[in-house]
């Protein structure tokens, strides 16, 4: 084509919908949001940054449950609060959850305080890249989740339009180490881990629970995106995020899993029963969970990870805009 805003500015374009009898509202809302966009009088929240079909509804013996009848019954959750903090839903090959969490963290985080354009996004394959090959397993799995914070702190990520994620995924690529292109990296990260506070309250254990999931819960709604770790079992795959996930009473009674498993924590809330659970955002795929977004109770959680911002990206931002600023005036 001679011109195609597909091949020019595709952030201003929206997902195909599928309508019912609400097509010209549909087409007049698009209008009007893409009119704004492309003078920058509202914020580039691209629709594909979050996998959201309200009428997609998972049916049960129940009625029908979609995931906007989930994030509208939570408590708090980004879904609802600003959504375009949400990346599209990956699905995995490789055992690089780990990869996948820290980096939409630090994605969110930036984008939470102005400090990142919305329309870009982080490089998971550069992350993975700079990790010491000695510190991955065969299937990409991460050995420590401070190791993997420290590392994300000293090196950064690039933006994954310099580096896009392989397919499959690429555990074990080479890296040029004179390449001196800008990356971001967040100012500090801090693993929270439930042992600690059990041990540091070993007196009342409770207490130290409480702390730990209040402090969990305020860094959701302060800060962004949270990477958490919980123990996966066997039940969890097998029921596919379909409920709030706890395990059987045979998961129970048997050793706790040797691994956890690392996802985003996008909100919280309480069952009817006044028990604490999480909604996450999963990396395994649209078709796990509600649209990739499964919930879990919060004593399945043993760790979560705080991160802060960094300012260098901030000034380079702030002067972005200033040099737009022109534009948005004319």
């Amino acid at each position: 084509m001679d011109f195609s805003w597909i091949t020019r500015m595709p952030h201003l374009l929206f997902p195909a919908m599928r309508q019912f009898d609400i097509c010209w509202e549909t087409v007049s809302v698009r209008h009007l949001e893409s009119v704004m966009m492309n003078i920058c009088l509202i914020p580039l929240t691209r629709q594909d940054i979050i996998v959201y079909v309200p009428n997609d509804c998972f049916l049960s013996d129940g009625p029908a449950i979609c995931l906007s009848d989930i994030s509208d019954s939570m408590e708090f959750t980004w879904l609802k609060e600003k959504p375009y903090l949400l990346c599209a839903v990956i699905k995995q090959i490789m055992a690089i959850c780990w990869a996948i969490a820290f980096v939409r963290q630090l994605e969110s985080v930036l984008k939470n305080k102005w400090l990142m354009p919305l329309t870009e996004h982080l490089s998971i394959q550069d992350f993975i890249d700079r990790i010491p090959k000695r510190r991955l397993r065969s299937d990409g799995a991460a050995i420590s989740l401070r190791e993997v914070g420290f590392y994300l702190q000293k090196f950064g990520v690039l933006l994954e339009s310099e580096c896009r994620l392989a397919s499959p995924e690429r555990i074990f690529g080479v890296i040029n180490r004179r390449d001196k292109r800008l990356r971001r990296c967040p100012k500090t990260v801090e693993v929270h881990s439930l042992r600690v506070y059990l041990y540091k309250y070993k007196e009342d254990a409770f207490k130290g629970y409480g702390i730990f999931h209040s402090r969990l819960q305020t860094l959701i709604k302060e800060s962004g995106l949270v990477s958490v770790n919980f123990l996966s079992y066997e039940s969890y795959w097998q029921e596919k995020g379909k409920g709030i996930f706890f395990p059987t009473d045979e998961e129970m009674n048997s050793p706790l899993p040797t691994c956890g498993y690392v996802i985003l924590a996008a909100g919280s809330s309480h069952d009817e029963n006044g028990n604490l659970y999480y909604l996450c955002q999963e990396s395994g795929g649209t078709e796990f969970g509600f649209d990739g977004y499964s919930r879990v109770y919060a004593n399945l959680i043993n760790a979560y990870v705080e991160m802060s911002g960094t300012t260098l990206w901030l000034c380079l931002y702030l002067v972005e805009w200033l040099l737009l600023l022109p534009l948005i005036i004319l």
